[in-house]
C-alpha cells in the first residue's frame, strides 16, 4: 500500500507541477515563448500521464502489485523523479515552460546540470517508468517508449538549437561536456 500511495503520489505531483507551470505561463506571459511543433509534441504529456493514472487507478494495477520487487522499483523511481525535479528548480529556479531565453541568460552548470543537460525531462522518464513498473502495464511502458522519450528528444534538441543560437559558444562547449538525458558513470567525480 505504502509503495503504491508513492507512485500515484509522484505521479500526481509532476501532473500537477506541469500544469502549473503552463497556467504561470499563459497568467505571466512576460518571457517570449519561442512556440514550434515540438512544443506541440511535447505539451500533451502531462494530460496523457494523467489518463495513464487515471487508466491505472480504475484497473486496479497498483493493487495488488504485480510483485513487491516491481513495485519497489517503480516507487523508487516516482521518489527520484521528485526529487530530480526539485533539485533542478532549486538548481534554476527561473525555469519555466516552452523555450526561451531570458534576458542575461546563462548557462546553468551546476546542481543536476552539471550532470544531465535536461533533469526536468530525465524526471518525466523516471516518473513514468516508475508508473509502468509498479502498474506493470504494458501500455504505459508503449507510452513511455513511443511517445514520452520521443517527444522529449525531439523538444530537447529544438530547445538546444534555440540556446546555441542564444549562447553561442559557452551554451555549443555544455552540449558537447554533459549527456542528454543519463549522466556519464565515467565521467562523475
Amino acid at each position: 500500500m505504502l509503495l503504491s500511495m508513492l507512485i500515484i503520489a509522484s505521479v500526481a505531483f509532476r501532473i500537477l507541477m506541469v500544469w502549473s507551470g503552463l497556467v504561470h505561463m499563459a497568467l505571466h506571459p512576460s518571457r517570449r515563448i519561442e512556440w514550434d511543433r515540438s512544443m506541440l509534441i511535447a505539451l500533451p504529456e502531462p494530460f496523457v500521464l494523467a489518463a495513464s493514472l487515471w487508466w491505472v487507478l480504475n484497473t486496479n494495477a497498483l493493487a495488488p502489485a504485480p510483485s513487491w520487487i516491481a513495485a519497489t522499483i517503480g516507487a523508487v523511481l516516482g521518489v527520484a523523479s521528485v526529487a530530480l525535479f526539485l533539485w533542478s528548480f532549486l538548481a534554476y529556479r527561473r525555469v519555466g515552460t516552452g523555450h526561451y531565453v531570458d534576458t542575461n541568460h546563462q548557462v546553468v552548470k551546476t546542481g543536476p546540470y552539471a550532470l544531465v543537460r535536461h533533469p526536468f525531462y530525465t524526471s518525466a522518464f523516471l516518473c513514468w517508468a516508475g508508473l509502468a513498473l509498479a502498474s506493470n502495464d504494458s501500455v504505459i511502458m508503449g507510452l513511455l517508449v513511443l511517445y514520452v522519450i520521443p517527444a522529449y528528444w525531439y523538444y530537447a534538441k529544438t530547445e538546444e538549437k534555440m540556446m546555441s543560437a542564444a549562447l553561442g559558444e559557452t551554451y555549443d562547449d555544455y552540449l558537447r561536456s554533459v549527456p542528454m538525458f543519463l549522466p556519464n558513470p565515467f565521467a562523475l567525480r
